[in-house]
């Protein structure tokens, strides 16, 4: 490796890619000059991370490359992409992306603190001291109120009218490989 770059193998060996390969997906991308509210579709993504599937580990690459494609463009250009099962990631519009933040966050929170709760309720309560089982209660009551705090300071009304309203994904950015 040399000034962050590295010499491929394969279709690009003659070009200087950038390493991590997100880093070159991200100037792909950016090359690409996308528009808010487009899929970019997970063949893109395959082929500008250089990943192929069906290999061993292709899974576990993926999730990889595609976390730190998706915190550089946040990071260094503020563009949120948004998972669509299936196809692709949405490019969050800005007008858009502060609800999507909040939105995303409370429903990761709501399951923690279900998780949680799950977890404290089915413990094994014959097994546990007088002062162990009130411990149990007081975690109980304590997951149920930030639970209950949560649910009703940000509800989805407010969340919503917060944005002008949702855009519908406008086209897929895919991939330029030609299937053979």
């Amino acid at each position: 490796m040399k000034n962050g770059f590295i010499a491929p193998i394969g279709k690009h060996a003659r070009e200087e890619k950038k390493y991590p390969e997100y880093l070159q997906a991200v100037e792909d991308f950016l090359a690409a000059n996308p528009t808010e509210g487009e899929i970019v579709t997970h063949e893109w993504l395959d082929e500008h991370l250089d990943l192929r599937p069906g290999t061993d580990g292709y899974a576990m690459r993926k999730m990889s490359r595609v976390q730190g494609f998706r915190k550089e463009l946040l990071e260094k250009h503020q563009v949120d992409l948004k998972n669509v099962l299936g196809k692709g990631y949405y490019i969050v519009p800005a007008i858009e992306q502060t609800a999507t933040a909040m939105r995303d966050t409370k429903n990761r929170v709501d399951r923690a603190y279900k998780d949680g709760l799950s977890r404290c309720i089915n413990v094994r309560q014959e097994q546990l001291t007088d002062e162990q089982k009130e411990a149990n209660q007081l975690a109980i009551a304590i997951l149920a109120g930030l639970k209950a705090t949560n649910n009703s300071g940000l509800s989805k009304r407010k969340i919503r009218s917060s944005s002008s309203g949702s855009v519908k994904p406008k086209k897929a950015i895919e991939t330029t490989a030609t299937t053979k």
